[in-house]
């Protein structure tokens, strides 16, 4: 009875050590010759096609009741000069120049400092 019962034991360790080197996922990291380089790609793929029925979506009707109505209006703005003095900070002076007012980008040089353009919707 020990020998069968330690026959059976060691048929099952030996069954499953052999199924985990064959399992999928069970191979070992692969190795490059510098670190950092990619490894070989291995991906599956695999597309099934989905059954689509497009006989039951319902009709598009259009009437005035459910449209937008749009009307393209070029945006108009005003723009100002803010002088930012040599050593003065300019997130300071663009404060007080209010609300709304934003940099454009555009900076020009002054004998005193710079002059930055700022915009704003009208």
């Amino acid at each position: 009875m020990k020998i069968a019962l330690g026959a059976v034991l060691v048929g099952n360790v030996l069954a499953l050590a052999g199924s985990a080197a064959i399992a999928p996922g069970s191979r070992a990291q692969e190795v490059t010759a510098r670190p950092g380089d990619p490894t070989t790609a291995r991906v599956w793929i695999q597309n099934a096609p989905l059954p689509v029925d497009v006989r039951t979506l319902p009709p598009l009707t259009f009437n005035a009741s459910n449209m937008l109505q749009a009307h393209l209006v070029r945006q108009s703005w005003e723009y100002k000069t803010v002088s930012v003095a040599r050593g003065e900070d300019a997130v300071g002076v663009i404060e007080r120049a209010g609300d709304g007012w934003e940099v454009t980008g555009v900076q020009f040089a002054t004998p005193d400092g710079t002059s930055i353009l700022l915009k704003r919707p009208r």
